[in-house]
């Protein structure tokens, strides 16, 4: 599949102890407040849809593209509608010989590994009970999730009414043919709607060190400031779009489509720091745009 996760980039077994330790990190902090983020974010997110298309987001056939390990988004689809998953790497459901086969199979050593271990510390069972409860739900529902190839899609034309996809295309080593089979599958007044993590932002290096807030991550930006570029430790295919190339890209393939570059919530302090840094001569080459929105949102209604 054109979706290559961390568990097929090549970064040895030192940066391998520090991916792990710092992953640690961000897996135990699924807390009650993460995920009632998570849901009103997704609220906000449904609610958006039902203006634009002028209906209840409810009994409708949706697809998620890359809806990773940790399907939390995929489970919210789910409650009204008939949702399916699509990934690159196999979804285990629980600690087992068979599943650990099944996935070293599949997707290799590493991702095997990670998802055992998972699976064996329980972290993802409490991630999905401390979402569950925030999501008011009864149980953890049942999922369609399907390994897939996103470029080459087994699924008729015109099968969905919503194609949704979260911090997935910044990891595609070829996004037309993946926004091509979109369009395919997408049915007319069909919506995409694809939220992209930008690799011009302080995170968009996708070192983990970042997400789990450690005291050792990388100075702001480190990734495209030459002095800094030898610190950073991508735990993951990164295709380093611009946001130049996103819009070019968008605008080819899905003629009078939104995209938004999506600011940071911390864009002032952010802007401060990237004042201090243009003045001593860095960063001159990027735009503000380009730097403080971590979120690329890309909205598109298939013609009808």
């Amino acid at each position: 599949m054109e979706f290559q996760s961390y568990t097929r980039n090549k970064i040895g077994l030192a940066g391998r102890a520090v991916e792990l330790f710092n992953l640690l990190s961000i897996h135990r902090r699924s807390t009650p407040e993460g995920a009632r983020i998570l849901c009103e974010t997704f609220a906000a997110l449904r609610e958006e849809l039902q203006e634009l298309r002028g209906q209840p987001i409810s009994g409708l056939d949706v697809l998620e593209v890359g809806c990773g390990q940790r399907p939390m988004y995929l489970a919210l689809w789910s409650r009204e509608n008939r949702a399916v998953g699509i990934d690159s790497e196999m979804v285990i459901k629980s600690f087992s010989i068979a599943d650990g086969l099944r996935v070293l199979r599949a997707n290799g050593v590493v991702r095997a590994a990670k998802s055992l271990g998972r699976k064996a510390l329980r972290l993802d069972k409490r991630a999905e009970d401390v979402f569950r409860e925030a999501a008011g739900m009864a149980s953890f529902p049942k999922l369609d999730v399907r390994l897939m190839d996103a470029s080459a899609m087994s699924f008729p034309d015109a099968s969905y009414d919503i194609v949704f996809s979260r911090a997935v295309f910044e990891h595609l080593a070829h996004p037309v043919p993946v926004t091509r089979e979109v369009r395919r599958v997408l049915r007319n007044g069909g919506t995409l709607y694809c939220l992209i993590h930008l690799y011009t932002s302080d995170s968009g290096c996708h070192d983990a060190r970042i997400f789990s807030e450690s005291r050792s991550r990388p100075p702001s930006w480190s990734h495209l400031r030459q002095r800094y570029k030898s610190l950073v430790h991508e735990n993951t295919f990164l295709n380093r779009w611009s946001l130049r190339q996103w819009k070019e890209m968008f605008a080819a393939e899905m003629p009078g489509c939104e995209v938004a570059p999506m600011c940071d919530d911390n864009s002032a302090q952010r802007r401060s720091e990237l004042i201090s840094l243009r003045a001593a001569g860095e960063l001159v080459d990027y735009t503000d745009e380009e730097l403080l929105s971590p979120t690329l949102k890309v909205i598109w209604t298939k013609p009808a």
